[in-house]
């Protein structure tokens, strides 16, 4: 009976880890994107997950809501915040410090 608890655990765990990664791929995928759009550099290695939990989706269904943050400079010498909120599979936010918040 312990080894199907130890199976069923071991899943959950490899399916969350799995989708953690691929989201946080997108995350990093989006920050480039708004980086590149307002000509401003992405600072490597900086995307990070700072919020993690349920919500429900314009469906009414429940999904998982993660929030990121990450760095990103205009002149190479001054750091600045970037945040976006990905709602299941899907970009909801992305702000940058220096320019308006986008809404998807």
């Amino acid at each position: 009976m312990f080894d199907w608890f130890l199976i069923l655990f071991v899943g959950a765990v490899g399916l969350y880890w799995q989708s953690a990664s691929r989201m946080g791929e997108l995350a990093i995928v989006c920050a480039r994107r708004e980086c590149k759009k307002y000509e401003v550099q992405l600072l490597d290695h900086t995307v990070q997950t700072i919020h993690l939990s349920l919500s429900r989706d314009h469906n009414d269904q429940w999904c998982v809501w993660r929030e990121y943050q990450f760095e990103y400079t205009d002149d190479g010498q001054v750091r600045s915040r970037g945040q976006l909120v990905i709602l299941g599979n899907r970009l909801v936010r992305i702000t940058l410090d220096s320019h308006n918040t986008l809404i998807h």
